[in-house]
């Protein structure tokens, strides 16, 4: 049987190089994680919808609350040998209405089999 022949790879750098994955890593460190983390466009275009106006500078409080809301539920015993595990994010409408995000955090090797951490919604892959 001969070895299969690569077409094509599509690697985490490539991803973050494209915009379909953005570092968060210093956000990641502040929240505890120790290795290196990034978001899928999607969720980084949701967090930016999210976001409350300021002072003209773009407010990242709800990108932080979903960073920080990972590495708790990474912390919980019940997640400490997943691979990947789900977590919700609560957040309020412009009608003051309560509303929820489902969000996966995915612990895995990055491009070089080194540990990093990647969240998306739930149904992205």
């Amino acid at each position: 049987m001969e070895p299969w022949e690569v077409i094509h790879t599509y690697t985490r750098k490539d991803a973050l190089q494209d915009g379909n994955l953005y570092d968060v890593t210093e956000l990641g460190r502040l929240a505890g994680f120790s290795v290196p983390v990034a978001v899928t466009a999607l969720v980084h275009g949701i967090c930016r919808l999210r976001q409350t106006p300021g002072d003209g500078q773009v407010d990242r409080w709800y990108l932080r609350k979903v960073i920080q809301l990972a590495r708790l539920h990474a912390s919980y015993e019940r997640n400490r040998n997943s691979r990947e595990f789900l977590f919700e994010v609560s957040f309020l409408d412009t009608d003051q209405e309560r509303h929820a995000e489902q969000f996966k955090c995915v612990l895995g090797p990055d491009d070089d089999g080194l540990p990093c951490v990647t969240i998306m919604i739930d149904w992205e892959d």
